[in-house]
């Protein structure tokens, strides 16, 4: 939940929440991306290439605007 205070500025508790959620986004797009390369049949590698891909998603909502 956000607050905003009377000049429409998100407190840093806000910020630093929402540096938080990008910083675990990447990381998990990382790691995804090293067990797609550790994968080892096509099928799992297609599983964790989908994974992925939605972690990329959520990044990419995280750092738009």
């Amino acid at each position: 939940m956000y607050y905003y205070t009377w000049d429409n500025q998100a407190p840093v508790t806000s910020i630093a929440d929402l540096e938080k959620a990008i910083n675990g986004e990447y990381a998990a797009v990382a790691c995804y991306e090293r067990l797609e390369g550790a994968a080892p049949s096509e099928e799992e590698r297609t599983q964790i290439m989908e994974i992925r891909k939605d972690e990329i998603r959520r990044l990419q909502g995280c750092t738009r605007h």
